[in-house]
């Protein structure tokens, strides 16, 4: 789900904003539903701005994905005899844009 917000400020200039969320019910990572290989339910949050003239050839913007920095699971594996590893879903990350469109 996101909210967005996009519109001019001032004469000649235009400003977005958006937040966004996902939630995540609980994952089995094998047929067989182990309680080992499972990732329990999560949410993450995220944010974009961006800042430009009204013509839209170039922007500038900031982001944020995993605001709360949960830590998750995408993938697990096992190894015999009862070995178990998982692949770690981003943490927080942040960062800024810049766009030229032609």
């Amino acid at each position: 789900m996101w909210v967005e917000w996009s519109g001019n400020v001032g004469p000649s200039r235009r400003l977005s904003i958006v937040a966004d969320a996902t939630a995540q019910s609980t994952v089995y990572y094998t047929p067989f539903n182990d309680s080992i290989q499972q990732q329990g339910s999560y949410g993450l949050l995220g944010s974009r701005v961006e800042y430009g003239p009204s013509h839209r050839r170039w922007t500038v913007g900031a982001y944020a994905r995993n605001l709360t920095n949960t830590g998750y699971v995408t993938a697990t594996f096992g190894t015999p005899p009862t070995a178990f590893a998982g692949r770690p879903g981003p943490s927080r990350q942040l960062g800024v844009t810049f766009t030229v469109r032609r």
